[in-house]
Parts: C-alpha cells; structure tokens; sequence
C-alpha cells in the first residue's frame, strides 16, 4: 500500500452534531456498526427543521474517539445553530490543533485496511507524534466531502489523525 500521508495541517475549532454509537475492539464488527450508524445519521438528517441539502453544503465527518475507556464513534454534520436538530443528536466541539492528513482514494469496502495501515506503518514511518490522542480524546476524523462518492473506486476521503506538531 502506498504511503497516504499528505502533511500535517492545523485545523480550526468545529462544532458538529451527530449520532453516537459504541464501538467494539474489532475492526470488522465496527465496520458494520458504523455502516448501520450511517443509515441512520443519514435518514435523521432529513429531520432536521430548516436544513436543506442547498442550504447545508456538504460536509460530513465520522469521527473516532475515546470517552470514559470506550471507543465510539459519531456520523456528524458542522452544527448551524439557526437549525432545530432531533434529540437524539449530540453536539461535541473538537478543538483546533495539528492533524496528520491522510487522503484514502478507493471504494468503503477497503478504508478498514487503510485505517490499520495508517496507524500501524504510515504514522511509525512518518515519525509522526500522536500524543494528542491521548489529550484530545480524537483518535480518527474521517472528512467527507464533494469528493466522496460510496463505494467508487475514485472515492476520496481525507482522514486526520491528531499529531503534535
């Protein structure tokens, strides 16, 4: 596998709100709970009051993190405060600092071995310092955009990791 690595990019604070699920210790099962966590982001975002897809842009993030020991994840959106969100969405704020840019170029069925990839080859290769996992909690963002298209083998996602610069 190619190294993905881009450069270390500094990102703004954003707010964003979404929905939440647990994760387990294994990749495969989590691919299927974030799959499932997906259809249900995207089905609630039809009820959000006053978004519409020309007003909202497009943006999504699936974000990776540790809280009280146990890994979730969140499907989220940018939060717009001129909305009115379902219940049972949360809203979270990652802090501004310093990401490891990595851009995934290929079809969803295969981001689990790129993911592996990256923490277990990209980051030691790259000398990079992840010490602000530890800190921020965040362990994986995954940025979707225009860019992304399902299961397209030109599909691209950007996935941040945070690094201490």
């Amino acid at each position: 596998m190619k190294n993905l690595f881009k450069e270390t990019v500094f990102c703004d604070r954003i707010e964003i709100i979404g929905l939440k699920t647990l994760l387990t210790e294994s990749q495969k099962m989590n691919y299927k709970i974030i799959t499932d966590q997906w259809k249900k982001f995207n089905y609630d975002l039809h009820r959000i009051i006053g978004r519409t897809v020309s007003s909202a842009g497009w943006v999504k993030y699936g974000i990776t993190y540790k809280e009280n020991k146990k890994y979730n994840y969140l499907a989220c959106i940018p939060y717009d405060p001129k909305f009115s969100y379902p219940s049972n969405m949360i809203r979270k704020i990652i802090t501004a600092g310093y990401y490891a840019l990595f851009r995934y170029t290929g079809k969803m069925t295969d981001i689990n071995k790129t993911v592996s990839y990256i923490f277990k080859k990209a980051i030691p290769s790259e000398n990079l310092n992840t010490g602000n996992i530890e800190k921020s909690g965040i362990i994986l963002i995954e940025k979707y955009d225009k860019r992304f298209n399902w299961n397209k083998s030109g599909s691209i996602i950007d996935l941040l990791v945070p690094v201490i610069k």
